[in-house]
């Protein structure tokens, strides 16, 4: 079960309190008795209580402290005020305040028998004045009720500032931090407390002999050492800003003055005020001290020796950071104006630049030729153009035509700039650097000084990372604005092909004596066949199947001219092949001439069950009988738009066939029997009529289903090249 804070800090609290009230109450009984009536057990117990306490605390305010970002300002700032306001209080209190001291006596001894009992022999007196006796312990017991207020305040005030400087220090030392360097922060803070214990209980459980000391010392020189090792952990100073550096030093030198009179003076136990509270406390916070004037010392000249390089170093990070800045950018922005803008400002910001724009060149096919500024700083195209010149030799004409790196450390006199705009400028040296994306050359980045000589190698290598930042940028940028052109023109084939399939019939017809089944699929989003159904007078019923020559968009138009002229002539002209031949007419002089329609156009006689039938250059129809025969009526035809109708009419036949009952017609495109399987074979007329007439026995759409399972199938990781239609009629015979 976990204890929440508020129960430790209550818990606390409510120790202080008692601890407060047992000393008033000592103090009080010695005050009126004369006689110290407090035993030392009492008084090594009254400390154990204030240990156990501070332990508490101590670990409490470490454990729930989050560890953050060192931020040495800040915290030289706040470890100021605290010490000096307690230097200030310190000095007020000795000033104002003489009598809140303590004196020392023996445990268990009236005061006034010792004083009864003072030698008579000066000599006898310790040099200090104090009386001792060989076989007691001194202890201390306050001058005045003040005496306790101030030792409570000092104390407790003093213990919780260590507290919040080992917080402060653990961010410090753990920056950058491994698993050694945490253990070294933890055993030197395990060795302090050792050490203020030890302080505190061997003089009671022992008698001070040799044993102790050589233990203290071993203690004391393993503090040294884990001292040293935790005060060299300054990672963090290479990321201090210049500013911050000298506001640093300046700040951890009157830090350093201000522990340095606390430890050198009396000021910090003023007049034994914290040991009495207690002896733990006392050594604890002097070694915190200690540890804090190490640490700080060497934090000091750290950043003094660090000072002159902190230019070089915050270039570098500026280079790092804006090269990050950068790549977030390159990958979420594909406008091109604020990506140069951000690559222009970017490289004059670590090169210290003066002037500087970037370019874009446009040499695909597509592009209208030419050159395209983007982002000038400090300078106008005008100006620009005028620094290049008009001769054909000029520094833009080197980079396009070397595509390497550019550097002009004299820019005046050079026969690649223009004299009179280098001068009205005030150029001092160039650096040009081409962008090339996948081999291509995109563009260039141009930054220019006023100083001579003023781009190193440093400048040259990041200036090339940010070029080639940008190039991949300008390459993304037109590769995103492609994708968005070809999701547009994707998104308009859809409208498309969402038109063109409104220009097939929506429903099968629902004829008594025969089933229709029908479906089209086009190779691309839109397509060129035809299929329609057409109402012929009389009780007879009309089916078309055509094939634009071609694919795609230009063959899709042409199959929307097919369907209006169709419609129109099928409900004037009943014969098929009078249908082809006025069709035929119209389209001759509007196709292409490197196009045509092939077609075939089957009407049934829904009372008698004869079909007519005329094919125009188009797939024949397949006649499936129900007794298992099944044959290909390849009338003669060629296809519509070829030529005139007085050239086509004699290559036109129409025949005409009785149907029975079961008999099944398949009209198609192309598309079907020459869709090709992965090994570049055709479905063909063969495997076609099989399939037909092993389920010649099912319904017209279950032989449908069963025809497109079977190409599917047989394309099964091959590609279906062309426009596929099917139309499945099954003769059920007159009622």
């Amino acid at each position: 079960m976990e204890i929440k804070p508020i129960y430790i800090r209550t818990f606390l609290i409510s120790v202080l309190v008692l601890l407060f009230l047992f000393d008033s109450f000592s103090f009080l009984t010695s005050s009126a008795s004369g006689l110290n009536i407090i035993p030392a057990w009492a008084v090594f117990s009254r400390n154990f209580l204030l240990l156990f306490s501070a332990f508490i605390f101590f670990f409490l305010k470490l454990g729930k402290t989050e560890i953050k970002k060192p931020d040495l300002v800040t915290a030289c700032w706040k470890n100021i005020l605290w010490l000096g306001g307690f230097l200030i209080l310190a000095i007020t209190v000795s000033y104002f305040f003489t009598d809140s001291g303590f004196h020392k006596t023996n445990a268990g001894e009236s005061q006034i028998a010792q004083f009864e009992d003072l030698p008579s022999d000066p000599a006898e007196a310790s040099s200090d004045g104090e009386v001792t006796e060989p076989s007691g312990k001194q202890i201390l017991l306050p001058n005045s009720f003040s005496s306790l207020v101030v030792s409570y305040l000092f104390g407790i005030g003093l213990f919780i500032f260590i507290a919040n400087v080992w917080v402060t220090l653990r961010n410090f030392v753990y920056f950058k931090r491994t698993p050694r360097f945490e253990l070294h922060f933890k055993i030197l803070l395990g060795l302090i407390f050792t050490i203020s214990v030890a302080e505190l209980v061997l003089p009671v459980l022992t008698s001070g002999g040799s044993g102790t000391q050589v233990l203290m010392i071993f203690l004391y020189i393993l503090v040294a050492v884990f001292l040293g090792l935790n005060s060299f952990r300054l990672g963090w100073v290479l990321y201090l800003s210049r500013k911050e550096k000298i506001l640093s030093i300046i700040l951890i030198f009157v830090f350093e003055i201000i522990c340095i009179i606390l430890l050198s003076t009396n000021l910090l136990n003023q007049g034994d005020t914290i040991a009495f509270l207690s002896p733990f406390l006392i050594h604890f916070i002097r070694l915190t001290l200690i540890y804090l004037i190490s640490y700080a010392g060497i934090s000091f000249f750290s950043i003094l020796f660090h000072l002159p390089t902190t230019e070089v170093f915050e270039r570098k990070s500026s280079e790092l950071s804006s090269l990050h800045s950068l790549s977030k950018l390159v990958s979420n922005v594909f406008d091109l104006n604020e990506l140069s803008q951000a690559v222009v400002n970017y490289s004059l910001q670590t090169t210290s630049g003066s002037i500087g724009w970037l370019e874009i060149y446009q040499t695909k096919k597509s592009e209208s030729p030419g050159i395209k500024i983007l982002a000038p700083r400090q300078i106008t195209s005008t100006e620009i153009q005028d620094l290049f010149g008009h001769s054909d030799e000029n520094l833009r004409s080197r980079l396009v035509s070397t595509r390497v790196l550019q550097v002009i450390d004299r820019a005046e006199g050079s026969s690649l700039l223009h004299a009179s705009a280098v001068k009205i400028k005030k150029i001092g040296s160039i650096a040009a650097i081409p962008l090339i994306a996948r081999g291509e050359l995109v563009g260039g980045l141009f930054i220019l000084k006023q100083v001579s000589g003023g781009f190193d190698k440093d400048d040259a290598d990041t200036l090339t990372t940010f070029a080639d930042q940008a190039a991949v940028a300008i390459d993304n940028t037109r590769l995103f604005e492609a994708s968005l052109e070809r999701e547009r023109l994707q998104q308009e084939l859809f409208i498309a092909q969402k038109m063109q399939m409104k220009l097939l019939p929506q429903a099968n017809p629902v004829i008594e004596s025969l089933e229709v089944e029908s479906v089209s699929y086009p190779a691309y989003e839109v397509g060129g066949d035809y299929y329609d159904f057409i109402s012929v007078p009389d009780g007879r019923f009309g089916i078309i199947v055509a094939d634009v020559s071609g694919k795609g968009t230009s063959a899709a138009f042409y199959m929307a001219e097919v369907k209006g002229i169709f419609q129109s002539l099928a409900r004037i002209f009943y014969s098929p092949k009078l249908l082809l031949l006025e069709a035929n007419t119209v389209l001759y002089g509007s196709l292409d001439r490197k196009s045509f329609v092939s077609l075939l156009y089957c009407v049934f006689d829904v009372k008698t069950g004869i079909l007519t039938q005329s094919r125009a250059g188009h797939c024949p129809l397949l006649v499936v009988r129900a007794d298992g025969t099944g044959t290909y009526l390849k009338t003669p035809g060629v296809g519509i738009g070829l030529g005139s109708s007085v050239v086509i009419e004699p290559k036109l036949e129409e025949t005409s066939l009785t149907l029975e009952v079961g008999d099944v017609c398949v009209l198609y495109s192309d598309g079907v029997v020459e869709a090709m399987n992965e090994e570049m074979a055709e479905f063909g007329y063969d495997r076609l009529k099989d399939v037909v007439i092993q389920n010649r026995h099912r319904s017209a759409k279950e032989i449908l289903d069963q025809l497109i399972t079977e190409i599917n199938t047989f394309i099964w990781n091959g590609k279906a090249s062309d426009d596929l239609t099917l139309v499945v009629t099954k003769w059920k015979g007159s009622k």
